[in-house]
C-alpha cells in the first residue's frame, strides 16, 4: 500500500537522523462534492439516469503528500512528494516537482520512491533542513 511505505519511509529518516528530521505523510481525497457552475447544474439535469449513475459512481483519487519535517526549525515541512491513486490502489503516481512517475504495482512504485529519496536534490534538502536544525 502506497500510504504504509510512504509512512514507513518516514520512520526511518527519523530514525536515521536521529529524529533530527522526520517524515511526515498527510492524506486526502477528492471525493468531497465540488462546487457546480449553473452550466454543469444543467447538463446533469439532461443526462439520462445511466449516465448520471456512471458520474457519481467514479472513484475517489486518494492522495498522500510526504512532508520532510525539521521539528527544530519550528515544525517547518518541506514538501517532497505526492502519490495519487484509487481505491485500487495500483496503479499509482508518484509526482515529485511536477514529474509523474506511473506505477503499475508495488514493485514499480518502490523503484521510483527509492530513486526519488536518492536523488541529489532529496539528499541537498536533508543536509540543507539538518545543518540547519543543528545550528
Amino acid at each position: 500500500m502506497p500510504i504504509t511505505i510512504l509512512k514507513e519511509q518516514g520512520t526511518l529518516l527519523g530514525q536515521i537522523t536521529k529524529n533530527i528530521l522526520e517524515g511526515e505523510v498527510v492524506s486526502a481525497t477528492d471525493e468531497a462534492p465540488k462546487s457546480w457552475d449553473s452550466s454543469e447544474a444543467v447538463r446533469k439535469l439532461t443526462m439520462s439516469p445511466i449516465e448520471l449513475q456512471v458520474t457519481q459512481q467514479l472513484d475517489p483519487v486518494f492522495y498522500h503528500s510526504f512532508y520532510i519535517k525539521a521539528p527544530s526549525l519550528g515544525n517547518y515541512r518541506y514538501k517532497l512528494l505526492y502519490v495519487q491513486h484509487q481505491i485500487t490502489l495500483y496503479p499509482a503516481s508518484i509526482v515529485v516537482n511536477g514529474e509523474k512517475f506511473d506505477c503499475a504495482d508495488e514493485k514499480e512504485f518502490k523503484a521510483h520512491l527509492r530513486a526519488v529519496l536518492s536523488a541529489k536534490k532529496t539528499t541537498d534538502v536533508l543536509a540543507a533542513l539538518m545543518n540547519q536544525s543543528l545550528n
